[in-house]
């Protein structure tokens, strides 16, 4: 489970950087604030409606599956948010090399902002369950400790952040052994966020399978009970 709080924490610091850079090199149409309003809107939104929706009927089943259920569709959340990204970084991409300005750092691709809509969404709405999730889990798995929750799920996701530095030390040692050219440039233009946000993809499928068999270790145990 400690890996999702940290995979979480990675997630949120890419969203919170390269979101804002992508927003910053793109035509008007939507502003950065109003992009993540959006965010901020998600994220109480996702986590009231799965509260009214989901939560109640889980916990009449099985209370302690409640918590795991939320961090897990959080997760998968995480995933599409990652994968919609790069789509869009693609896109954005494109659009500057029809131009002809793919390398020009302080170029801003001709398409609205309004397509980081569905991203920032996302984003919102993995920080309303899983963030909202770990929380919770502290609190009925350590009850004597649950004024301590927020600071520990802090501590875990800030060591997430710190990695996601360590993450893209790798991205960039791995494009140039593999592919010879560095996906990490001196500006967004200039860099492969796509290929980036594709990679952070495939690793967040590895907290998800935590959890599940998080969550089968605990029928197992509930059974032989």
């Amino acid at each position: 489970m400690s890996a999702t709080f940290i995979v979480y924490g990675m997630v949120k610091s890419l969203g919170n950087t390269f979101f804002v850079e992508q927003a910053d090199r793109m035509l008007g149409g939507t502003s950065l604030v109003l992009l993540q309003l959006i965010q901020l809107i998600s994220k109480s939104a996702v986590n009231e409606g799965y509260k009214m929706v989901l939560e109640k009927r889980i916990q009449r089943i099985k209370r302690r599956y409640s918590d795991g259920v939320k961090i897990g569709i959080g997760m998968l959340t995480s995933i599409l948010c990652s994968a919609v990204a790069s789509q869009v970084e693609s896109k954005r991409l494109k659009a500057l090399k029809k131009k002809g300005f793919l390398d020009n750092p302080k170029a801003e691709a001709p398409m609205s902002a309004s397509w980081l809509l569905p991203q920032f969404i996302f984003l919102g709405a993995m920080e309303g369950l899983a963030g909202d999730g770990i929380l919770n889990f502290f609190g009925h798995y350590a009850p004597d400790s649950r004024r301590y929750a927020p600071v520990f799920t802090s501590s875990l996701t800030g060591f997430g952040t710190i990695l996601s530095i360590g993450f893209i030390a790798i991205i960039d040692y791995y494009s140039r052994f593999r592919y010879k050219e560095s996906w990490i440039g001196e500006s967004v233009n200039e860099s492969r966020l796509d290929l980036i946000y594709r990679r952070q993809e495939k690793e967040q499928e590895i907290p998800v399978l935590e959890v599940k068999q998080q969550q089968q270790q605990e029928t197992e145990a509930g059974d032989q009970q």
